[in-house]
């Protein structure tokens, strides 16, 4: 891990379009980007532990983050992945207890580091951006929600087709416009997101391919038809 100082414009750009900073001077932000930090993570490697202290907010501008629990017999689910322009570490900033779960860096990333006195300082005097991070958390719970349903009512299969589905949405083929799978959601970490074992997934995978719903493209997952897909999520 590599920290560093001085934001560049782009790092600049990515603060200043978090939403809770809608609202924020142009004053404001050069007095909370002169606090901010940066960081650099190689791929795999973890940003912050469970039960860490309450620390800082991050914000991605390069790379994926992936948010996991890890049992004590080294069984992992990742619970949510993030992208450039996302922010974590909210919760514990806003409550002060310790962290719920590792970050970890699924590609290499580079990402800022606001101070949690400085963040804290600002949410006292901004309503608005309170009301943002409620909408946020608002959100959050909604999806955890529908992640316990899937998880309880959804057999691997499906679980697995429904989040083909969901990380295909963002990525597509610049050649013919297909969605993809990015090659950093190989087999093992689709595991993780559905709560499975590499095996299960590999199986599931060569049934969807067999199917004509998948196939392989390098490292990638190309999407042949979505709507197969989704049928069997209903």
């Amino acid at each position: 891990m590599l920290a560093v100082h001085h934001l560049s414009r782009e790092e600049l750009r990515v603060l200043s379009q978090l939403p809770f900073f809608a609202a924020t001077s142009a004053e404001e932000m050069d007095e909370i980007a002169v606090t901010v930090r940066k960081r650099s993570y190689r791929r795999g490697e973890v940003i912050h532990h469970v039960d860490d202290v309450a620390g800082d907010v991050f914000v991605i501008v390069h790379g994926v983050v992936k948010h996991r629990l890890v049992a004590s017999d080294g069984r992992q689910f990742t619970h949510s992945i993030q992208e450039a322009g996302a922010p974590f570490g909210l919760l514990s900033v806003i409550d002060q207890h310790r962290r719920a779960g590792d970050a970890v860096a699924l590609t290499d990333c580079d990402v800022l580091v606001i101070d949690r006195d400085v963040f804290a300082r600002f949410l006292g005097t901004h309503t608005e951006a309170k009301s943002e991070l409620l909408h946020r958390h608002v959100n959050s719970m909604r999806k955890q929600h529908s992640l316990v349903h899937d998880l309880a009512f959804l057999t691997v299969p499906m679980r697995l087709a429904k989040m083909l589905l969901f990380y295909s949405r963002a990525h597509a083929d610049p050649a013919s416009g297909q969605p993809l799978i990015p090659g950093y959601l190989n087999q093992t970490e689709l595991a993780y997101l559905v709560g499975s074992t590499r095996e299960t997934v590999n199986q599931c995978l060569k049934t969807f391919t067999k199917q004509g719903w998948i196939s392989f493209d390098h490292r990638s997952i190309r999407i042949l038809d979505a709507d197969a897909l989704s049928r069997m999520t209903d």
